[in-house]
């Protein structure tokens, strides 16, 4: 759902292609287990009164720079003009052509 700003919601569904997602699912898992055995190694060289524990967390930090990457490369957004109109950002060129077809040929 996207409310960017406003009170109204819009319902977007934006196909993607199964590379583009299986490229997202493999960098989110790498980002969740560096993120989190970064964490869980961090806690655990605390506990064992190892001097680890910066090293951990930096690396707990790289795997939430990954996740923020991800994110940013991957995910499609939209935002809203001041003329209220909604505008997908980071869409594949195919998709942007495909939609801009579609509404012509729906007119």
């Amino acid at each position: 759902m996207a409310t960017t700003g406003s009170s109204r919601r819009y319902r977007i569904d934006v196909p993607l292609l199964h590379e583009v997602h299986d490229r997202w699912r493999r960098r989110n898992r790498l980002a969740w287990l560096v993120g989190g055995g970064g964490f869980v190694l961090a806690v655990v060289s605390v506990v064992s009164g190892k001097e680890l524990a910066g090293l951990f967390l930096g690396m707990a930090a790289a795997g939430l720079a990954l996740g923020v990457a991800n994110a940013l490369i991957d995910n499609v957004g939209v935002r809203q003009t001041r003329s209220g109109e909604l505008v997908l950002t980071r869409a594949h060129q195919a998709a942007v052509d495909a939609i801009a077809h579609a509404g012509a040929t729906a007119d």
